[in-house]
């Protein structure tokens, strides 16, 4: 096996501290960082046929009327709710530990206001 040259070794060393920091980043920050450097790759991103016909089949369908869409914040509130509930059950099952049964519901009720005021 052939030793790395020392240009080799200084671009790793460049890139083992580039990757440790990228690591303590927060997870929102992470995610980021990887959209950012995925969209800087070479080369097109291609969907197979079947994905294609699928987005053609959903775009026809919203155009037609045939299907309803919903605005994009009362389906995060609905999600937000969903996962609330989720994990309200999932506590008083004992399966979960994690924000108490009051604070699943004062952030529920919280939501719900927020929803009301709208």
């Amino acid at each position: 096996m052939t030793r790395p040259s020392r240009i080799h070794r200084r671009k790793l060393s460049t890139f083992d501290k580039i990757l440790e920091a990228a690591l303590r980043l927060r997870p929102g920050q992470r995610e980021v960082l990887a959209d950012l450097l995925e969209g800087s790759l070479p080369g097109p991103w291609f969907l197979s046929p079947e994905q294609e016909a699928e987005i053609k089949r959903r775009a026809e369908e919203v155009r037609s009327g045939k299907v309803k869409t919903i605005p994009l914040d009362e389906m995060l509130e609905g999600a937000f709710r969903k996962t609330l509930m989720r994990r309200r059950n999932a506590m008083r099952s004992g399966e979960v530990r994690g924000m108490t049964v009051k604070q699943c519901m004062r952030a529920l009720e919280r939501q719900e206001a927020k929803r009301r005021s709208r």
